[in-house]
């Protein structure tokens, strides 16, 4: 197999597992509700989210061809580290919050169509033509496993520290007297995945 190959198969896997695994998501709709939001607020930004990857889909396929898959993937992962940074910085139950929340839906859902079969499209056609069926099942049964791995982990470590009390006796089983208070630890988990939508990027490029 080509280092081209082999590259693009790693570089698929990494972006894959950082740009799904999301700390938030065990704890995605309490976070929300956390920043202020009314149920009905938080149910149109779920419904802005779906409309923006619907309606993206298409012209992200044709700004494939155009500018090229790779610019393609760049793009969503860059979309994924300006999602995280507006997650990050927008105040709790202020009047910008709700604004700045459906903005991050939007870029979210731009990230995904924008991502959509053009990450594999790259990985695939890097392949040798002669092994790329029995490569392609190797790789995509390599990135689920990797990547169910990585969700339960990263859910799982997002709920840990979103949870001021559970950080708290974490901290104090290793001899560090803390008091975090639910205020303090509530982006904890956006902190986090900023970190992995660097990690995206940096695998997309």
């Amino acid at each position: 197999m080509s280092d081209a190959s082999s590259r693009n198969r790693s570089a698929f896997l990494w972006f894959r597992v950082f740009f799904n695994c999301r700390f938030y998501y065990a704890i995605y709709a309490v976070l929300f509700l956390d920043y202020g939001l009314s149920a009905a607020q938080f149910a149109i930004l779920n419904a802005v989210w779906a409309v923006a990857i619907i309606l993206l889909e298409v012209p992200s396929g044709a700004l494939a061809d155009q500018l090229g898959r790779k610019n393609l993937v760049v793009f969503a992962a860059i979309l994924m580290v300006i999602e995280l940074v507006v997650l990050c910085i927008a105040p709790v139950n202020a009047a910008w919050t709700f604004p700045l929340l459906i903005l991050n839906r939007v870029l979210s859902g731009a990230a995904e169509a924008s991502a959509s079969g053009a990450d594999e499209a790259l990985a695939y056609e890097a392949m040798p033509e002669l092994q790329r069926d029995e490569a392609w099942a190797d790789l995509t049964g390599k990135v689920m496993k990797v990547q169910s791995f990585g969700m339960m982990l990263t859910m799982a470590t997002g709920a840990l520290v979103y949870d001021a009390n559970a950080v708290n006796k974490a901290l104090s089983w290793i001899g560090i007297t803390s008091s975090f208070a639910q205020g303090e630890t509530l982006k904890w988990p956006l902190y986090l995945n900023a970190i992995t939508a660097i990690g995206a990027l940096i695998a997309a490029l």
